[in-house]
């Protein structure tokens, strides 16, 4: 049976951003502050975290926290919060930019009487270096006639809006945008999921297109790659996953046929097979027992897709 080589590619997006190289950075003489500020929030800063400033004394009951208490340039936006009990002042949900420092004023005179030229902290923020990885899975066939691409984009660092990437994200099949759905898993902030849908098989082999720019995020970069759809007439295993050392998944080009029956059709040397089972043009093959080791696939003639 013919065999078709085909990558999954896995892009890095990468992008430089201005690093502060001296990790105790403090300006307007931090020192001077000892007994006042016992820590603040220094760069890089995670896009997804809050700003926080901890203060070495009691902010009295009396004082009405303003929202000037923090200001910063440019605007980060955001709310200032106050954590009595903890000694925190907080700035909950700003909005960091990639490629920007911000400098920030914290106007700790407004929670206690300072020494003159001691009014307000000031400091610096940027934001983490991000990187988008696109991984893509094995195309699903679920008929002759279209296939469907699976994939995820991880990001190094949690995205606080994950829906960004949807309009960064572009699928093209012969010049017309391919439709694409997403998920975006609330109990994980480092990963998007999308299948681009109604890709069409035709007689000769094609390509699509796919377009990934991190501008939404303020990063002048982007990546572009091109993914093989086989032609109508080419039935062949396209690719293959270990998923354990009791389990393999073979793709291939069609959907198989769900009523035959594939034994002596698929082995794989010195393993046993316990079940095989066929979803669409993906085949799970299980073994009775684990055994470590290299698989050794000898896939024979006679696998018949839905034409057949």
């Amino acid at each position: 049976m013919k065999k078709i080589l085909f990558l999954l590619a896995s892009i890095l997006i990468l992008h430089s951003c201005k690093r502060n190289t001296n990790s105790q950075e403090s300006t307007n003489n931090y020192k001077n502050f000892d007994n006042y500020i016992t820590g603040h929030t220094q760069s890089p800063v995670s896009r997804c975290n809050d700003i926080f400033i901890n203060l070495g004394f009691n902010i009295p009951d009396s004082i009405v926290i303003s929202q000037n208490l923090i200001t910063s340039q440019p605007d980060l936006g955001g709310k200032v919060i106050v954590n009595r009990q903890g000694n925190r002042i907080t700035l909950e949900n700003p909005i960091i930019k990639h490629n920007v420092k911000y400098h920030l004023k914290f106007n700790i005179n407004q929670l206690t009487q300072m020494p003159r030229g001691m009014e307000n902290f000031e400091f610096d923020v940027e934001a983490k270096r991000q990187v988008w990885d696109i991984r893509l899975k094995a195309p699903t066939s679920k008929s002759m006639e279209v296939v469907n691409i699976k994939g995820i984009i991880k990001y190094a660092d949690c995205e606080p809006d994950r829906t960004i990437v949807e309009d960064a994200f572009i699928a093209s099949q012969d010049g017309e945008k391919l439709p694409v759905t997403w998920s975006h898993p609330t109990d994980n902030k480092r990963v998007s999921g999308f299948t681009i849908r109604d890709i069409k098989r035709r007689d000769e082999p094609g390509l699509v297109d796919i377009k990934l720019s991190m501008s939404p995020i303020n990063v002048d970069d982007e990546a572009n790659l091109k993914v093989l759809i086989p032609s109508k007439s080419d039935f062949s295993l396209h690719s293959y996953s270990i998923e354990s050392n009791q389990h393999i998944v073979l793709n291939f080009t069609d959907p198989i046929k769900k009523s035959q029956d594939l034994t002596g059709l698929i082995n794989v040397k010195g393993r046993k097979i316990k079940n095989i089972s066929v979803n669409y043009n993906e085949v799970n093959v299980y073994f009775e027992k684990v055994d470590y080791g290299y698989f050794d696939l000898n896939i024979l003639p006679g696998i018949k897709n839905l034409a057949n």
